[in-house]
Formats: C-alpha cells, structure tokens, sequence
C-alpha cells in the first residue's frame, strides 16, 4: 500500500499562487488522479490521507502511514519562489543528517538491549536508503512527462519527512509563483500528466521494493 498526502487542506491553504489558486486546490486532484491510476493497475493499493477539503497535521499524516503499513508515502505539494521565473519540480528526502538526528533520539530514548538499537539503527538506515531510492526513481519518472525543467533531487530536513517511519518523499510539482506554471497547474490535462509520472515512479519503487503476491 502507498499513503499519498495531499499537502495542506482546510484552513491551511497553502500557498497562493499569483493567479489566485491555492495550493490545497491543486494538490488534491492530483492526488486523486494518482490514487485512480494506481488503482487501475492493480498492483498497488492507494490510500490517501485526505479525500476532502480538510486540514491534517503533520503527525496525523505521519502516524496515518505508520498505522496503515505503508510501504511508501509521497506528499504533493506546489512550490512558490521570490523569483517569477522560477519553475519546474523538485523532490525531498530526508537528509541523512537528519536521519543520524533520528537515531540519537531513538537511542536516548531506547531502553533495549544493544542488538536492538542496532536492529533500530539499520531500520532508519535503510528507511533512508529507500527514501532516496524512491525520491530518484519519482526523479526520472516525471523528467521525461514534465515539459519544464525538472531541478532534481534534494535532501531536506522537512517535518512530515522527519515524522515518518517508512519510505517518504515530498514533491514540489511545480511554482505558482510563475505565471505560466501557475495557470498550467489548474488545468486538469496538466494534473493528469503529473499524476501519470509519479504513478511509473511509484510502481518502479514497488517492483524493486515490495514482494508481489504468489
């Protein structure tokens, strides 16, 4: 099963883009349309953390991942910049700085025999390993859908990316602080064809990730 989050909802809005959408109003449908696709296939479950205009915190979307057995959890969200002229898609992963946080807190924390805190510690270690597996294979997935520049793949301390306990990438698809980007975002071809991208990147992460069924 892959946890899709679309970012914001309800009161948090998000970000306004300069032609006037929110970002809660376009990462939802995409979101939708990726959970459809998927679905179609058959060989992924899709789950989304919200299916309406509501607001989740972060750790309601963490612990919805976590709870369900997610193998993976993709967060959508827009991208705005100071700079108009700013475009195209970036994805995060948790940076391995943070992760080695993770650890040390986990540790403090761990009242368990020595085996289990290095069980615990190859568990984040490899948590992050498919994370950034993840994060290049949405990478090179959306680069040839995506008719905008793509500026790639980057590690980031971000909350959601913290919180979680399984494989997790957030992805910015594009700026509604370009005109152009802003614009294309709203229109239902476009989300689609975003949609579809992260879908191949999500089902290549499955394959090379999760047993499929006798």
């Amino acid at each position: 099963m892959v946890m899709i989050d679309p970012g914001h909802g309800g009161d948090n809005t998000g970000a306004l883009g300069i032609c006037g959408i929110h970002e809660k109003n376009i990462t939802l449908p995409i979101a939708q349309h990726l959970a459809k696709i998927l679905r179609y296939t058959g060989r992924v479950k899709p789950w989304l953390t919200r299916n309406d205009d509501r607001d989740l915190n972060l750790d309601e979307r963490a612990v919805l991942a976590h709870r369900m057995n997610a193998s993976a959890l993709v967060s959508i969200h827009a991208n705005t910049a100071e700079n108009e002229h700013a475009q195209g898609v970036e994805i995060y992963f948790l940076s391995l700085d943070a992760n080695q946080r993770k650890r040390e807190v986990r540790a403090a924390k761990d009242q368990s025999t020595t085996l289990q805190k290095i069980l615990d510690a190859n568990t984040i270690n490899s948590q992050h390993r498919a994370s950034q597996q993840l994060g290049f294979l949405m990478h090179t997935a959306l680069k040839p859908w995506i008719r905008t520049t793509n500026t790639g793949l980057r590690q980031e301390s971000m909350a959601l990316l913290k919180k979680t306990n399984v494989p997790a990438v957030l992805v910015e698809i594009g700026f509604l602080s370009n005109p152009t980007e802003c614009v294309a975002l709203q229109k239902a071809i476009r989300q689609h064809e975003i949609a579809q991208a992260m879908a191949v990147g999500i089902l290549r992460f499955i394959a090379a990730h999760v047993p499929m069924p006798p």
